[in-house]
């Protein structure tokens, strides 16, 4: 009663206020567990239901399976000196190993440090150093990625002391572990689950109470201000609660789902609304191949009679692509689509082509843990392609103006975020802790936002200087800085320019140096080697000068706009 008293109290203010604040109280209490403990409990309430099915390994563990597969990596980590406290890093692309990984570090009280499979070597140098890693898990060679020869091109001596890592450029790195077997100087990852006794097992049982909910599980890389990365903490507390929030109001409960999973496993996405959700509701996780492939993911979904869709909404164009081609029989009831804004048109394409009861838009960002507004699961199509849905459960959502005052609902502004959610912080990082976290634990996300009263969200822009590449978040700064060391060019801006299929595409606006010229593709050849796919740029514009505010201040969305009617886009 009086809870319910408070209740009426607080809605009475805020209806006085008319002021966008919003505290979204949930039904259920937040939870005290961690993700080892939550393993656990998986294990024994869906023992033989299967927990993961990797369509590109062939192979599927139930849940008491992979909890036994868990604490077998988790016992090898331990006697390779991982212990709780370290971080180990992982680099790989979507394998059942990942998972492993992940929950045994869990299971350890080790951080995990979620590097994107993509990295190159100068990447892979930054984010190790930069998180102190004790370990390093990679993923399989591939056509895509060579993980063991680029370690080897960091320092060709890595391994001359066996499995004993020692790395001028990496001095925190002491193990290797490889997914591939018979690779000189590494641990192979299924050798270290094997010899264990019983009194080995029985250990990581028993400490599971000693790790706390507050403690580090996950440590991802975010673009910074800076265009350095920053390392975002998360909590069990921060990872646990926001999964089971996110799967509640999917309704994963209801019956046992098969989740397709498109989303990179690195990501919050992937990880925070991918695999804990699936642990807490015994959902099905079905992983359609280790690099994204849009052809294969249909296929699994039809194959695999998937329920639900995870994906960026470059991803499910993708699949709206394929099926109007392939038209399988698919029978999906749900998508979910977040990391960045979905256009109208194809949330009523997905409806269309793939048939779906719902679609769920989903918006977070990784210093939020990842959910933070989310539709209900049947919004009708209007809202749902007009908004992000409704604040979350034990979310408190505010917008400000410029001077930092909340205003009235239905203006724009930047949205604040304040919960159970907020990162720990940026790792070694308090300056940038504090500008994005301030002393009252409002996050500030950078995103230009409206809120209604009924707590509906719409992303109407973005304050920070970041491209959104697909879901994949590029600060402009970082690819500025190599590109300007080209000899040709005396200087670069990287602006986004908008894209049918990824929301936005990396675009260098280059200055050459006089009597210089540079294509398309010296770029490209310039960037490959030491960044990531996703940041090179795909266009190219040369530009004598930029413009500029009379302080000086170069005006980047004064380019964009003049990008955009030079080359007709559509925005």
């Amino acid at each position: 009663m009086i809870l319910k008293l408070r209740l009426g109290v607080y809605q009475i203010k805020r209806g006085l206020s008319k002021l966008s604040y919003i505290h979204k109280l949930g039904a259920q209490p937040l939870l005290s567990t961690t993700g080892g403990q939550l393993v656990e409990q998986a294990a024994k309430k869906y023992p033989d239901r299967p927990a993961i099915i990797s369509c590109h390994q062939s192979k599927q563990l139930t849940f008491s399976e992979l909890l036994l597969e868990v604490d077998k990596f988790g016992i090898g980590l331990k006697k390779l000196n991982v212990n709780q406290g370290d971080l180990l890093a992982i680099w790989a692309p979507n394998e059942i190993e990942w998972i492993v990984t992940s929950l045994a570090c869990a299971r350890l009280g080790v951080t995990l440090v979620q590097l994107n499979h993509s990295y190159k070597k100068n990447e892979l140098i930054y984010s190790l150093n930069k998180a102190k890693a004790k370990a390093l898990v990679c993923g399989r060679v591939s056509a895509r990625q060579d993980y063991y020869d680029i370690i080897k091109s960091v320092d060709s001596k890595i391994f001359d002391n066996g499995t004993d890592i020692r790395c001028d450029s990496m001095p925190s790195l002491r193990s290797i572990i490889m997914m591939d077997d018979n690779r000189t100087g590494t641990h192979y990852f299924h050798a270290l689950t094997q010899g264990h006794s019983e009194d080995d097992f029985k250990w990581i049982r028993e400490r599971q109470d000693e790790i706390q909910i507050d403690d580090p599980l996950n440590i991802q890389f975010t673009s910074g201000s800076t265009g350095a990365a920053k390392a975002a903490i998360l909590s069990h507390h921060n990872v646990i609660n926001n999964a089971f929030n996110f799967g509640n109001r999917l309704e994963l409960f209801k019956k046992h789902h098969r989740i397709c999973v498109q989303v990179p496993l690195f990501h919050t996405f992937g990880t925070t609304a991918g695999i804990f959700p699936s642990l807490h509701f015994g959902a099905t996780l079905v992983l359609p191949t280790d690099f994204y492939n849009p052809r294969k993911a249909l296929q699994a979904i039809h194959d695999h009679k998937c329920t639900v869709v995870y994906g960026t909404p470059t991803m499910h164009t993708d699949l709206v692509e394929q099926q109007k081609q392939h038209k399988l029989d698919v029978s999906s009831e749900v998508a979910a689509t977040g990391g960045a804004p979905t256009s109208p048109q194809l949330i009523f394409d997905m409806y269309k082509y793939l048939g779906y009861h719902s679609v769920m838009n989903i918006y977070g960002l990784t210093e939020t843990t990842a959910v933070c507004f989310q539709s209900y699961l049947h919004s009708d199509a209007e809202h749902v392609a007009n908004s992000v849905g409704r604040v979350a459960d034990h979310t408190e959502v505010k917008v400000i103006g410029e001077n930092g005052k909340t205003v009235p609902f239905g203006q724009p502004g930047e949205l604040c975020v304040r919960g159970y959610m907020g990162m720990l912080g940026y790792l070694d990082e308090p300056k940038k802790t504090a500008e994005m976290i301030g002393p009252d634990g409002w996050v500030k996300t950078g995103d230009k936002f409206i809120v209604t009263e009924d707590g509906t969200g719409k992303i109407i822009g973005r304050i920070k200087d970041i491209i959104n590449r697909g879901g994949e978040n590029i600060h402009p700064k970082e690819i500025e800085d190599y590109l300007t060391s080209h000899p040709k060019l005396i200087d670069c801006q990287i602006v986004g320019l908008p894209h049918k299929r990824l929301g936005e595409e990396v675009c260098a606006c280059v200055r050459p140096k006089p009597g210089e010229e540079i294509t398309l593709q010296e770029v490209i050849d310039h960037c490959k080697e030491h960044m990531a796919h996703y940041k090179i740029p795909s266009r190219i514009h040369i530009l004598d000068e930029y413009p500029k505010t009379t302080s000086g201040k170069i005006q980047k969305f004064k380019i964009v706009e003049m990008l955009v009617k030079h080359y007709n886009l559509q925005i």
